[in-house]
């Protein structure tokens, strides 16, 4: 087996891999259908973002370096004008569904959703993405002073896109919001760049390259863009870690939060994704990039064709840069169904709640303030039609979660009913974290035993 169909079946592994923790972390009880229109949002935001940034940073300083052909310049903004327009027209539509589906989601109507913060962004992501399909191709074109205002146009509208996401999700109604909101952002901007410049080194460099006649201006240019974009992708990857640590730090309470929450199970896949590609992009930027550039020295190509070690390089180079686009995608969408969740800062201040049905009665149990410590078990019990449960002998018990630590010795818990059908208890010790289990055996005086068991999540 070569060397890179070994590559391939290893990036195809991993990639799966990557889909299969990503679909098992989502929860469809919160919308799986909203997260992935989340993430088609996200995706295309970082898609013109980082166009914009390949156009602006690597590719117009190449242009005005004389390293760009008229042939490869006219392909290369054929096909990134029309690359924009349509990463914006998708971006358009997952914002609208996602408006679509928040009021579903919600049970509310489309008008109500509108007066949401989250849903007021989600549709303002939508005009300012239908702007840059119309202003796009323009924009890239450059020279003109209407491609000038076109392009001025664009930026401004991928700023708003940018920062959306802080101000409609997590960060704007969490606190600090000061603190969170401009993290959020550095981090949507830094993925936009690093995530957006990929695809265009996937779906629009080609185009650019195979303009040139066949031989070693092809990969001259290829490496040219490359070494340019280099810099820019490993300052991404910086602000990225810096960023997503600053949010981590922000949001959970302590590390058990990454797997005791659906915020902290997607978060921890995300990282370890995360980890893989920076895997892939320090061992591109490392080792294949200072190779390639070594095969592409000046005097080394010849003139009617480049040395294999030159093609090898490049192949190489082209092979990880997929590899990181792909794994990047479904980092896309665990970070849809991160917008879902609440962070564990804002469930600390909530009370656990949780309700059983069985046997024709309906459980409803409230722990408070549901966190290590002694906690106030407020449980009703009633018929399905509603009315109070017959008077019964009640005993219950609460059972650890097990965790280092802590015991497995279940905790004897004293309840009184002020009222027929409900009953209270004071003071109960929960002093480990994790899911302790509430069990409930309830006596009827002329006999039958019924046995329930409640999980609370104490944090």
């Amino acid at each position: 087996m070569s060397r890179r169909v070994l590559l391939g079946v290893l990036l195809a592994a991993l990639v799966g891999a990557a889909i299969a923790v990503a679909w098992t972390t989502l929860d469809p009880g919160t919308g799986t259908a909203l997260a992935v229109a989340r993430a088609v949002r996200l995706g295309a935001v970082g898609a013109v973002t980082g166009l914009l940034v390949l156009v602006l940073v690597v590719w117009r300083p190449l242009r005005r370096d004389g390293a760009v052909v008229a042939a490869a310049d006219d392909a290369f903004v054929r096909v990134g004008g029309r690359a924009l327009r349509w990463f914006a027209v998708a971006g358009g539509i997952g914002a609208l569904a996602a408006l679509a589906l928040l009021a579903a989601d919600a049970g509310d109507a489309l008008i109500d959703a509108l007066g949401t913060r989250a849903g007021a962004w989600l549709a303002g992501s939508a005009l300012a993405f239908a702007g840059l399909a119309v202003l796009g191709p323009t924009a890239v074109r450059g020279g003109a002073a209407r491609s000038s205002r076109a392009l001025t146009a664009a930026l401004l509208l991928t700023v708003a896109l940018n920062v959306a996401p802080a101000f409609g999700g997590h960060a704007a109604g969490a606190s600090p919001a000061v603190a969170l909101v401009p993290i959020e952002i550095v981090h949507v901007v830094a993925m936009g760049a690093w995530v957006g410049g990929l695809f265009g080194l996937l779906l629009v460099l080609p185009h650019a390259i195979r303009a040139l006649p066949a031989g070693p201006d092809r990969t001259r240019l290829l490496a040219a863009v490359l070494l340019r974009f280099s810099p820019v992708a490993l300052t991404a990857v910086v602000l990225l870690t810096l960023a997503g640590t600053g949010l981590s730090l922000l949001s959970l309470t302590t590390l058990y939060d990454l797997a005791d929450t659906a915020y902290g199970r997607a978060l921890f896949v995300k990282v370890v994704l995360l980890l893989v590609v920076i895997a892939i992009a320090v061992l591109q930027r490392e080792y294949l990039m200072p190779r390639l550039e070594q095969a592409v020295a000046v005097g080394e190509l010849p003139a009617d064709d480049p040395p294999p070690e030159a093609l090898v390089a490049a192949r190489h180079v082209r092979t990880a840069v997929r590899g990181e686009a792909l794994l990047l995608v479904v980092v896309l969408v665990v970070t849809g169904a991160l917008a879902g969740y609440p962070t564990p800062k804002t469930l600390a201040g909530r009370p656990a709640v949780v309700e059983r049905s069985a046997r024709g009665l309906d459980l409803r149990l409230v722990a408070a303030p549901a966190r290590t410590g002694d906690n106030r078990l407020r449980l009703s019990i009633r018929r399905a039609d509603g009315r109070p449960a017959p008077e019964r002998v009640l005993r219950s018990r609460a059972v650890p979660p097990g965790r280092m630590g802590s015991s497995d010795v279940p905790i004897g818990v004293t309840m009184t009913s002020p009222t027929r059908g409900r009953w209270t208890a004071e003071g109960v010790p929960l002093g480990a974290r994790g899911t302790w289990k509430l069990e409930v055996l309830l006596e009827a005086p002329g006999g039958g035993r019924f046995l329930a068991t409640l999980p609370v999540r104490v944090r």
